[in-house]
């Protein structure tokens, strides 16, 4: 499993604006949520398909494609062996091969995947002050077009939900001045070489229209940022007294369960307070009670304020299961780790099982066993999301159906349902009463 620097690429967006959560974070438990190792298992495949061909490698796996295909049904990282390679994963994937693999096979030398950067060469800013901490990153794929003189920075993103943009992006800058400190110690006649620096994101599982996305940079633009912007706020992170500064960035944060500019900022968000008589946060108002600008803020805030909780319950869990906490502190916190609700199970597999009901208690296939047809998502998934599309049976029998409504801000994309007020109901009632006696 790949080491990560506390000065890391992956965490730029987070410590650049908050240079205090270095600090906070130190010693916080970091565990990973199963879509975080599900992207890890998406990087592995996609590393593997891209290694068949800079590697010529065909005795086994045949070509990239015919890899990715044969991966489906298997575990392909050894760090997560429960995880496996599904339909949908594969066709993502895909989509990020076929952008990088005739980078790779134009000219195999300047393609790096899974490329190991380091910013050591920045290591003093122009004040001459150090840099104590080790900065390094892995950028997923690099490929130097020495016909265009364009450094190309690819970044894949298997997650879905948020949508990321390769546009003033820290982690991929970060990664491009890693790129062209290495080149400049090894290899100045390719830098000399290089004008423009290619910024890409491939996010083939979130809803945005255009799954790859580019932005382009000098390579003077690069460099001005790491003096005025990046090195700064590394060193800011150094200070005893580095600031929090709460925001968007803290959802991955490991330390926004223990942040009290965090806390300070969601309870006022959710109009809370410490209540005097009870040792707990209680609501300043009932929700009838809000203005609407109050209403509004808060309807805003609630996705960061109920993953703010979950994050307290997760770490407040961690601390306990990694005896982490000193007795004094484990006394104050007042939980303790129980057993979940026990459930009943079978004992021993399913046909032992079934053979021992039926023969004690005469019940059959249609007792013991459920058939249920698989939803369209879980079938796509087998078929192929573009073979599936260009079906006309698949596609007559799918239909898609809303179950009601949702709240959404005015900016969704979706068109707002039109719902009927009192005074439409009451005229549909007397269209329908004058209806009736024209027909008498």
């Amino acid at each position: 499993m790949a080491a990560h620097a506390v000065l890391g690429a992956s965490g730029s967006h987070r410590w650049m604006v908050c240079p205090g959560s270095i600090r906070l974070s130190e010693g916080a438990p970091n565990g990973s949520s199963p879509q975080a190792i599900a992207g890890t298992v998406a990087h592995t495949l996609g590393e593997n398909a891209l290694a068949v061909v800079q590697q010529n490698r065909d005795p086994y796996f045949g070509d990239w494609a015919d890899y990715l295909e044969n991966a489906v049904g298997w575990a392909v990282d050894p760090d997560y062996p429960d995880v496996i390679v599904d339909r949908d994963m594969v066709d993502a994937v895909k989509q990020y091969a076929r952008l990088t693999v005739p980078m790779i096979q134009s000219d195999p030398n300047m393609a790096h995947i899974e490329l190991r950067v380091s910013l050591k060469g920045y290591g003093r800013t122009k004040q001459g002050r150090a840099i104590a901490l080790e900065m390094f990153g892995t950028a997923d794929f690099v490929f130097v077009d020495l016909a265009t003189g364009a450094l190309h920075i690819m970044d894949y993103k298997h997650g879905a939900g948020i949508t990321v943009e390769p546009a003033d992006n820290p982690q991929l800058k970060y990664y491009a001045a890693g790129v062209l400190a290495n080149l400049a110690e090894t290899a100045p006649e390719i830098l000399s070489a290089i004008e423009t620096v290619i910024s890409t994101v491939v996010q083939p599982r979130d809803d945005h229209l255009i799954p790859i996305r580019h932005y382009c940079y000098t390579v003077e633009e690069i460099e001005d940022w790491v003096e005025d912007d990046l090195l700064p706020a590394a060193l800011a992170t150094q200070e005893p007294d580095a600031p929090l500064v709460a925001g968007d960035h803290c959802r991955f944060c490991p330390a926004q369960a223990r942040c009290p500019e965090r806390r300070t900022q969601q309870m006022e968000k959710a109009k809370m307070k410490f209540s005097d008589t009870e040792d707990c946060f209680i609501p300043e108002k009932s929700v009838q009670e809000l203005s609407i600008a109050e209403l509004r803020a808060l309807l805003d805030s609630a996705e960061d304020i109920i993953a703010y909780v979950k994050s307290a319950q997760k770490y407040a869990h961690e601390s306990l299961e990694q005896n982490s906490l000193s007795a004094e502190d484990a006394d104050e916190l007042g939980y303790k780790l129980v057993k979940k609700r026990a459930m009943r199970k079978f004992k021993g597999g399913d046909e032992q099982v079934a053979d021992a009901l039926c023969e004690e208690f005469g019940l059959g296939d249609d007792e013991l066993f459920t058939k249920k047809l698989r939803s369209p998502a879980q079938i796509e998934k087998e078929i192929g999301t573009a073979r599936a599309k260009k079906s006309d049976t698949w596609n007559g029998l799918i239909v898609s159906e809303s179950s009601g409504t949702t709240l959404a801000r005015d900016d969704d994309n979706r068109p707002a349902v039109k719902v009927a007020t009192a005074k439409d109901k009451f005229s549909k009632v007397e269209d329908e009463e004058d209806e009736e006696e024209s027909l008498v």
